[in-house]
């Protein structure tokens, strides 16, 4: 072993607890190098089962490959800010040793060749245990995949959806060669600059010295710090301006968490919200729909329906409600109102006859749905009823071209709507007519055999309705199922993946927090010798914290907001449209998480230094 690789080993016994972090840093690296690898090459042979490499980009596989890449590239820049903040915090201590070695002859090279190993030793003790530990990650999170999916499975036997534990041994060695790559990296970029510190300034400590007459007198910052908090405030603010590296570092560890976190909440919001769009608020266990696959309505479509409904009501164990629908575009609405279309419902006799007693008006009349479903910014839903000025009114509509419009009285209007109009009128203005040509029926069923009823309607029912006409059931509770499935899913990547990015972050704060604690040990003793309490250096450092983290909020939130903004309007897709939902659960949990993580590392770390004696701490 060189002399170079020997003081690089000794310097990293010497730093145990710096050591172990980095080492945890790496194998969480190479552990989701690995296991994005893993779960690529599951879903590859999940949809490209019999594919070569080229019939892979052909068929679609490329696009797999790209988002490989760039969670592949997050990961590494994640991981190159903490492991070269834990290599410069290294070099720092080292500083006056590498100054000594200079004098007596060392040369760059060598120096840089010292720090460059510690990074070798680093890579060999933690790519192993990350390789292993990708694999243990992806075996779990397969596993719990496959569970979620099997009630979805066990329906469509036919179309099973099955994750395969894929032992993938060129992307593990991808995997461990790109956390290699990193950690080199990481560790040249800090050794390149002790290399060139002359060796006069290391041994004096002096090269992270720079004066400038014009910030020599006390900043408004420090000032406000100690008018606030005393003097322990005022030496807090000092500290974290004679420190800025190493609390840079914690700083940008901690605003890339509250971003990475803040997103995913926001992507999940999303999710949930295009899911459960659609069937979110309906009472059936059934939902059955037929339309025009022409653009006109065609002939006896109705006396279709009506024979559907027969057919429909003589299964036993069901209750069927049966629903037309026809949208329309306004010509002309009131200037403070954004409507352009209004839905026109033609309901089933009973319910009809309910809904115009309830409006208190006459058999025969139009009535208006005055309600909608709205959502906040905090996701908090309630009913608005923005409509009451149109009743009375008669609304100028057409179907394809304004020319061709016709008017339609609204005679009154409800406010309370029953579960299922809120299905049929979630996205719209809609008016109750009792009589209207309609292009598209839907039947919503409550039965006590959901399957056994979409497939028989299916299968007997709307197989063959004559033509241009489609029909077909949906398993409502099955979809339902099915959306919760998904959500989890989801949730389990999204958060699995932002968590994993986290803790790395969370080592890079740990560890510094600790080792600039660690090597003030000499500044407390001094601080002590001349009268300050325990209380008044556990103030201090309580103070650091609370400033440090302030920053990192302040800089993380509006960065965190913008990405959870952008991943909204990145997740709008179709005619279906949804308010933006600040992730306000989320940013509670980023602001406790972020005061908690660094008030507690600060604090444990000064306990170890607590009983020292204060002489011996000053001269050693």
């Amino acid at each position: 072993m060189s002399l170079t690789s020997k003081l690089a080993m000794r310097q990293l016994k010497n730093s145990p607890k710096r050591t172990i972090w980095a080492i945890v840093s790496i194998i969480l690296s190479t552990a989701m190098l690995g296991a994005v690898s893993g779960f690529a090459a599951s879903g590859i042979q999940l949809l490209f089962p019999d594919y070569s490499f080229l019939e892979l980009m052909s068929a679609g596989g490329s696009g797999l490959l790209m988002l490989v890449a760039i969670l592949g590239a997050i990961i590494a820049v994640a991981t190159i800010v903490v492991i070269t903040n834990v290599f410069r915090v290294s070099a720092g201590e080292r500083m006056r040793q590498f100054g000594l070695l200079k004098s007596v002859g060392a040369t760059k090279k060598q120096i840089t060749a010292t720090v460059m190993y510690e990074g070798l030793h680093l890579s060999v003790m933690g790519i192993p245990l990350g390789i292993i530990v990708s694999l243990g990650v992806n075996f779990t999170v397969l596993s719990i995949i496959n569970h979620w999916l099997e009630p979805i499975n066990s329906r469509t036997s036919d179309f099973a959806v099955y994750f395969p534990f894929v032992f993938f041994p060129l992307g593990l060695v991808l995997a461990a060669v790109g956390s290699f790559v990193i950690v080199l990296i990481s560790a040249w970029l800090p050794a390149r600059k002790a290399a060139i510190v002359p060796a006069i300034n290391a041994i004096t400590h002096t090269s992270d010295i720079k004066l400038n007459a014009k910030k020599l007198q006390i900043g408004s910052y420090n000032g406000m710090a100690g008018f606030f908090f005393g003097a322990e405030g005022h030496l807090a603010a000092k500290q974290l301006k004679r420190n800025r590296r190493n609390f840079r570092a914690v700083v940008i560890s901690l605003t890339i968490s509250i971003v990475i976190l803040l997103a995913s909440a926001s992507f999940l919001t999303s999710i949930t919200n295009q899911t459960n769009m659609r069937f979110f608020y309906v009472d059936a266990d059934v939902a059955i729909i037929m339309f025009s696959s022409t653009s006109y309505i065609p002939e006896s479509l109705t006396t279709t329906a009506q024979e559907i409904t027969q057919q429909l009501q003589a299964l036993p164990h069901s209750q069927i409600h049966t629903f037309g629908r026809i949208d329309y575009s306004l010509v002309t609405t009131s200037p403070d109102q954004e409507v352009s279309t209004i839905r026109i419902l033609v309901l089933e006799p009973e319910l009809y006859t309910s809904i115009v007693e309830q409006a208190g008006a006459a058999y025969g009349s139009n009535i208006l749905i005055n309600a909608r479903r709205e959502v906040d910014i905090f996701g908090v839903s309630r009913d608005t009823h923005p409509f009451g000025h149109f009743v009375g009114q008669n609304l100028e509509i057409y179907q394809r071209d304004p020319q061709f419009s016709q008017q339609i009285h609204i005679d009154g209007y409800i406010t309370s709507r029953s579960n299922d109009l809120i299905y049929l009128a979630y996205d719209r203005m809609t008016l109750i007519v009792p009589n209207w040509e309609v292009i598209v029926y839907e039947w919503l069923v409550l039965t006590d055999y959901p399957e056994m009823f979409t497939s028989y309607a299916n299968d007997n029912i709307l197989l063959d309705i004559g033509p241009n006409r489609i029909a077909f059931a949906s398993n409502v509770s099955a979809m339902m199922s099915e959306t919760r499935v998904m959500r989890n899913l989801f949730s389990l990547f999204a958060y699995g993946f932002a968590g994993m990015l986290t803790l790395i972050g969370l080592t890079n704060v740990i560890s510094t927090i600790s080792a600039n604690t660690r090597l003030r040990a000499r500044e407390f003793a001094v601080l002590k010798s001349t009268g300050m309490t325990s209380q008044g250096i556990g103030k201090m450092l309580a103070l650091e914290s609370l400033l440090s983290s302030f920053r990192s909020l302040c800089l993380g939130i509006p960065l965190g907001l913008a990405a959870a903004y952008g991943v909204y309007l990145a997740t709008q897709m179709g005619s279906v449209r949804f308010p933006f939902i600040l992730p306000w659960e989320m940013l509670i949990v980023c602001v406790v998480g972020v005061f908690t993580i660094t008030f507690t590392a600060m604090q444990f770390s000064a306990s170890r230094l607590r009983g020292r004696n204060i002489i011996e701490t000053i001269f050693l």
